[in-house]
């Protein structure tokens, strides 16, 4: 099946052998090392275009000026570097105490 013009930028991605856990995941040609878990979902009424979600262990280097929010327990251990940081404690506690 060849792609159409609006499809090109999409990745191609060949799930193989997802039996007992021992799924392997390409993405376009390279396999990706490391996955746990995957889930797709597909819901026509909102796009064609499936998406996968993937759960992958890895070496992370991030290279973006900001630091994603960590979730429980961990945000609790992280140390911050800058002055106006909000730490997850403090806004987990305030959006209880609003609703």
């Amino acid at each position: 099946m060849e792609k159409q013009e609006q499809d090109l930028w999409l990745a191609h991605v060949k799930i193989q052998g997802g039996v007992a856990g021992s799924a392997e995941i390409y993405i376009d040609g390279k396999r990706v090392h490391g996955v746990i878990g995957y889930s797709v979902e597909h819901n026509s009424s909102d796009k064609r275009t499936p998406i996968l979600n993937l759960q992958v262990q890895c070496d992370l280097e991030m290279d973006s000026g900001a630091i994603p929010l960590l979730p429980e327990p961990w945000c609790w251990f992280y140390k911050p570097i800058s002055d106006n940081f909000v730490s997850a404690k403090d806004y987990l506690e305030s959006s209880d105490e609003k609703g």
